[in-house]
């Protein structure tokens, strides 16, 4: 469907899934992402695992403490929520433990086994390697993303950078979508989760390096290509499913955007001060 448009540019931000834990007993535990999402509705003692020490932890935290959970909160950091800064993590942390949740750093899981209707979970202390058990109703688990990329690498073959950037010019401040070969019919690039995880901040980050020169008016990368540029001055967009596509108002040239996760994503741009929020 996607190629049937004839892009110019093909941007992929499909997000990610969570990414599945490897101790023992992981098939035991629960997902953040079910617990957020209100597929999971647990009850009693949980352990909340924290691997990123980003916000979907925390509000988990908060999601299971306002539903009457007692939650402790597990990280195999040397600091909880050291990713959220000092002053969002000190008011987060507080509001937490007006809650009743409890912290614990330097802990890593070592394994997860059924013990009747509860959950014997063993932790290691990374520094010292001592281990502890305790015994819980339930486990929850935030591993971070692992990229949902499969539609990136169905695509790479038929682009004509075959999905690549180049590091050095985006590192400068320059173009960074090039063409390496003279087969393919759009630049291919892809941002936010769908290369790895990472928090909103980055994925803006991604975002404005890559695109800023093909949404730059009277220029950017489809001029560069083919002789054409992409005329900002007005701009549309049209959901077509999981699929968003963005034409400049001139229609001489278009972008197909690629996009199946819930994540934000704000991109502002134009010299002209015009904007797409989604």
């Amino acid at each position: 469907e996607i190629t049937d448009q004839a892009p110019d540019v093909v941007i992929i931000a499909t997000g990610g899934w969570p990414d599945a834990p490897d101790f023992e007993g992981a098939a035991l535990t629960t997902s953040s992402w079910d617990v957020l999402s209100g597929t999971a509705r647990l009850s009693g003692e949980v352990m909340l695992f924290d691997e990123t020490g980003d916000h979907p932890a925390l509000v988990c935290a908060d999601v299971l403490a306002r539903l009457g959970c007692t939650v402790r909160h597990i990280s195999p950091d040397r600091a909880t929520a050291h990713d959220l800064g000092p002053t969002n993590s000190a008011v987060v942390l507080r509001d937490l433990a007006s809650q009743g949740v409890t912290f614990t750093c330097f802990q890593d899981i070592e394994k997860v086994a059924q013990l009747g209707n509860r959950k014997e979970v063993t932790l290691r202390h990374v520094l010292t390697g001592e281990t502890s058990v305790h015994v819980v109703d339930h486990v929850v688990i935030e591993h971070g993303i692992t990229p949902m990329d499969a539609l990136y690498h169905d695509l790479k073959a038929h682009s004509c950078n075959l999905g690549q950037i180049d590091q050095d010019a985006m590192v400068a401040g320059q173009n960074p979508l090039k063409p390496t070969q003279a087969e393919g019919g759009f630049l291919l690039a892809r941002l936010g989760d769908a290369i790895s995880g990472r928090n909103i901040h980055a994925a803006l980050y991604d975002a404005l390096r890559i695109c800023k020169d093909f949404l730059k008016s009277r220029g950017g990368v489809a001029r560069g290509r083919i002789g054409r540029h992409i005329d900002v001055g007005g701009i549309a967009v049209n959901h077509l499913g999981d699929q968003a596509a963005c034409f400049g108002a001139s229609r001489k040239a278009n972008m197909l955007v690629a996009k199946a996760s819930v994540d934000a994503c704000i991109s502002e741009f134009s010299d002209q001060g015009q904007a797409i929020r989604r």
